[in-house]
This record gives C-alpha cells, structure tokens and sequence, in this order.
C-alpha cells in the first residue's frame, strides 16, 4: 500500500518543511544522520528479474523481517513485535548513500510487504542500477531505530522494438553450429 501525503507521519528524528514534504537538502542530511540499530528487525529485498510488459507487477518488493542476531536466524516478523512500531519510513538510498526517495506511515506497517514500483514522486522512473534501502522507525519508547541497508538492483527493461528495426545478424562460430 502506497501512502498519500495526507497519511504521511514525521519520523522525528528526520528533518521535513512544512506539509510533511522533505527537501533535498534535509533527505541527504537524514540518510547520514540515521545511525544503524536494527533492533529486531533487517529488511530483506526481492528483485523482479523478468520484464512486466503491462508495467502493473513492482519492480522491487521489500519485507520487514524478524531478525535474531544471537542465531542469525530471520523469520517472518510477528504481530507483537511490529506493534512496538509507532512510525516508519522505507528509504531508497543512492551510491553515495543520498535518500533519494521514501515512503512512510503511522503504527505499524499495513502489509507484511511493501512493493515500489521504481518510481519517483513525480512518476518518472529510477535509471536502472544499485540502490540500498533501509527500514526506519520510531519504537514506543521514542527511540529510533534503522536496519542495515539492503541492496538491490532495478533492472532496464531493453527497448526491443528499437532492436527489431536494426535487424541485426549475429555469426555464430562455425564450432557451435
């Protein structure tokens, strides 16, 4: 589920202007700030490697795990650990570890999944690369929490109709025909 501005929460440990909206000066300042304490939680990552045609399935689909450092074991994150949630923020970081993009609630997230289709505010999509992402939230306490970054890669989809019109041959050593 895709959040509006009007359910937007401010994590407060994050710098926003008024209406909630960041600006680019206070996402690079909030991806160097946020001190790594992943409490009981990692993020986990899950790439689509085969090209969507329609453009209706997300590219990336992140997971909110439980995490238990002592056994390194990561299971599905229960119930009662998620309600120690009281806001959360999921940001995409650049190379240079910039938050170049989020999306954020209040309480705990609504899905055990959180699917991004790659785009930016404004609809336009991401280049195809690297990017890292992390989870952020506020536990009941007032504390604020970050996992490790996860990577992931947002695969380009290779414009084949500009291919087809090339109609490029390719020669084939004489050994493997």
């Amino acid at each position: 589920m895709l959040l509006t501005t009007a359910s937007v929460a401010v994590v407060c440990a994050l710098n926003y202007s008024p209406g909630g909206v960041p600006t680019p000066q206070a996402m690079q300042e909030d991806a160097v700030r946020v001190q790594e304490d992943p409490g009981p939680f990692m993020l986990e990552t899950m790439e689509k490697l085969t090209p969507d045609f329609g453009g209706t399935a997300p590219r990336v689909t992140f997971a909110v795990r439980n995490f238990d450092p002592e056994t390194d074991a990561v299971f599905y994150a229960d119930d009662l650990t998620l309600e120690e949630i009281t806001m959360w923020q999921l940001q995409i970081l650049d190379g240079g570890g910039r938050k170049i993009h989020y999306f954020q609630g209040q309480g705990r997230p609504a899905s055990s999944t959180l699917a991004w289709h790659g785009l930016s505010a404004d609809g336009r999509p991401f280049p195809g690369g690297f990017y890292n992402a992390r989870f952020v939230w506020k536990d009941r306490a007032g504390r604020v929490h970050a996992t490790a970054k996860a990577s992931f890669n947002l695969f380009s989809h290779l414009p084949m109709p500009k291919f087809a019109k090339l109609k490029l041959e390719f020669a084939l050593p004489t050994e493997l025909i």
